[in-house]
């Protein structure tokens, strides 16, 4: 299936790749599935996170090994080179937003988003699905000026998900609640930091393993226990 295209459907709209208006932006979509018979089935954005926005319906999804319903009104979110899907790979009735953001063509979406370790899904505000219609329309009418508006409302995207997600561990606390899951170690999230900001780059697992401090089988053990994949396998 071609990297650069665009596509509308009734129950489906979708730009990815070159037909992205900005470089920090590798697919946006939106989605309504009317039975559950739509497959998502395993798998990885080596250099990406993935902000989904569940407008009505839930799914079960699931990232690393940590399941999740995620209902209307929420966000999901997976960060670059994580393994998830759909539990059964079998999507339910739902309509959703999402958007893939590359982190190594902003810097700040990075730092941003590293914040956001404690919760997969969170609650957020009625905005939320205003900015992705709206990121969809410029998409889609390409008028002058549709570049900057996108990365404006992509920054307000940003934003909203961080508060929201500083929001949910505020009430977590309040409430003697705890994350969901245990975030990876350091050297493995030090690995996937800099494979997501060297994505284009040619280099060797060994030097990698070097750059968090760890023997080359040491490296690929823990690397693959935590993300589920080896080390070779997301720099594919």
């Amino acid at each position: 299936m071609p990297q650069d295209r665009v596509t509308r459907r009734p129950e489906r709209r979708e730009y990815r790749g070159g037909r992205c208006l900005v470089p920090e932006i590798g697919h946006l979509g939106w989605t309504r599935i009317t039975r559950a018979d739509r497959r998502l089935t395993a798998h990885i954005h080596v250099n990406a996170y993935e902000l989904c926005y569940i407008v009505k319906g839930s799914v079960e999804w699931w990232a690393g090994q940590s399941i999740h319903e995620v209902r209307g009104g929420q966000i999901y979110l997976t960060r670059p080179g994580e393994p998830h899907g759909a539990v059964d790979a079998l999507m339910h009735p739902s309509e959703l937003y999402w958007v893939q953001i590359r982190p190594a063509a902003g810097a700040r979406v990075g730092r941003l988003l590293r914040g956001c370790q404690q919760w997969r899904a969170f609650d957020a505000g009625r905005r939320v699905p205003e900015i992705f219609e709206q990121m969809l329309r410029e998409h889609a009418e390409r008028r002058p000026g549709g570049r900057a508006m996108v990365r404006g409302l992509l920054a307000e995207l940003l934003v909203l998900t961080v508060r929201a997600h500083q929001e949910q561990s505020a009430r977590a606390a309040s409430n003697g609640g705890g994350p969901q899951q245990r975030a990876a170690s350091a050297p493995v999230r030090a690995a996937l930091d800099w494979m997501d900001a060297h994505w284009r780059e040619d280099y060797r697992i060994s030097d990698l393993a070097r750059r968090v401090e760890l023997s080359p089988s040491q490296f690929h053990a823990l690397f693959l226990r935590q993300t589920g994949f080896s080390p070779a396998e997301l720099r594919l």
